[in-house]
């Protein structure tokens, strides 16, 4: 292992809770890997949200919030 310095942070991005918070019902959003869609899941059943996930064809999957 080697200590490397002045490496930049790369910059954040959007928070699942950012995002859960700008959803209305019905809206969906497209998660790259099933590891994002599954963790964008698991925060909207935390928060006692419905919702539906579905992979999509080649292109990732998708989480619906329902209410």
């Amino acid at each position: 292992m080697q200590i490397e310095k002045n490496i930049p942070v790369p910059p954040a991005g959007r928070s699942k809770i950012e995002i859960i918070n700008e959803m209305e019902i019905g809206d969906s959003v497209l998660c790259e890997t099933y590891e994002q869609a599954m963790s964008l899941r698991d925060a909207l059943r935390y928060r006692g949200l419905k919702y539906t996930t579905r992979k999509m064809d080649g292109n990732g999957w998708r989480v619906w919030r329902l209410e």
